[in-house]
This record gives C-alpha cells, sequence and structure tokens, in this order.
C-alpha cells in the first residue's frame, strides 16, 4: 500500500536531520539524508510520516524575534508589538530567539510565559513608531551563545527573509526558526532547550 504523503523528490524530516525521498514502493521508500548522503529504506510510512509532522509542528513553536536595542534596556524579560498580527503568532510555551536590532547580537533563547497588552507600561522607546502594546513576558532558558554575529550566518533557515527585511529593521520582527537554527545559537543540548 503507498502514502499519498510521501512524494519522490519530497523533502522531510526525522530526529536524525532531513531526507529526499528517492522511491516510493508498496509499504517503504528510499531516501537520502541531506547532510551526509547516507542512504536508507524507511520500513512504515505511517511512522515516517507522524514523525515528520510532528517536527513540523514542533518547528511552528520556535521563532526568532528582532527587537529594538533600547527595549532591552528598559525590560530583559519582555517582548512587544504594535503589530497584534505579529504578536497574536506567537503562542505561550514557544521558543524565542531574541535578536537585538542594532546591535547585531543574539541576547539568548527564552521561552513565552505570558501574553497580554500593557504587561509592563514603561516599556517603550520615543524612537520608534507606535507603543509595543503586544507584549511577551519570557523566561530565560539560555543566555550560552556561540553565535557572535548573527546576521553573517547564512546557515539560519530564516536567513533569506530576515536579511530581506533588514535583520528585522522593516517593521517585521518574526521569523519561524527550526531545531537546526537554535543548534547554530547555542552551545547547550537542544533536547534541554526543547524540553524546558
Amino acid at each position: 500500500m503507498n502514502s499519498n504523503y510521501f512524494t519522490i523528490g519530497g523533502i522531510y524530516q526525522d530526529r536524525k536531520g532531513a531526507y529526499e525521498v528517492l522511491e516510493v514502493k508498496s509499504n517503504n521508500f528510499k531516501a537520502k539524508y541531506l547532510h551526509n548522503d547516507e542512504i536508507t529504506i524507511k520500513l512504515d510510512f505511517n511512522i515516517a510520516r507522524r514523525i515528520d509532522e510532528n517536527i513540523q509542528k514542533e518547528e511552528a513553536t520556535i521563532w526568532l524575534v528582532c527587537h529594538q536595542k533600547n527595549l532591552w534596556n528598559i525590560d530583559q524579560r519582555l517582548i512587544g508589538f504594535h503589530r497584534e498580527s505579529q504578536w497574536a503568532a506567537l503562542k505561550e510555551n514557544n521558543i524565542v530567539i531574541y535578536y537585538r536590532i542594532g546591535e547585531d547580537k543574539i541576547k539568548g533563547v527564552f521561552k513565552i510565559v505570558e501574553k497580554g497588552k500593557n504587561l509592563n507600561p514603561a516599556f517603550d522607546d520615543t524612537d520608534i513608531e507606535k507603543k509595543p502594546i503586544y507584549q511577551c513576558r519570557l523566561e530565560l532558558l539560555s543566555n550560552d551563545i556561540k553565535c557572535n554575529c548573527p546576521s553573517m550566518e547564512t546557515d539560519f533557515s530564516f536567513f533569506a527573509k530576515w536579511s530581506s527585511m533588514r535583520h528585522g529593521g522593516l517593521k517585521w520582527q518574526i521569523f519561524p526558526a527550526t531545531r537546526n537554527d537554535l543548534e547554530l545559537v547555542t552551545a547547550l543540548s537542544i533536547d534541554k532547550i526543547i524540553e524546558n
């Protein structure tokens, strides 16, 4: 029985990384891992599909968030937006890679622990267009950062869109990120960060 989920040439994921499907046969398929060209036979469509879907769902919960330099000095455990649509995309327990605009530094990896309007009424910078009233309270997961100049790190999954938006300087502050992006950013165990 063939699966409609997998297509030849399609890119999917499991815990080892991303792979390209080379051949689809009755109840199994042959795939090549993209990071090392290893060829493997996947024997169960349903298990492989569930793993891929779970990874996609998990990675929708990791974000690069770009934030104005001066707001970090006001409250290091808060992010804010004047556009409600960007704030609405973020959920409690999402993981945030916090990038400080104007410094070209990642300040840490955080978890969102609360969302609301005006959680900190003093969270404002007169140099930005509108007050960022849509806010998220953060909990630090890791400030052990090994990525010294993130705007030059072309291996980030979000790099093309992020750089075209001047690294968050064009009013778009959030970019979907992946576990691989977390590995580029931190020196700590990614599984430990995800579990937190």
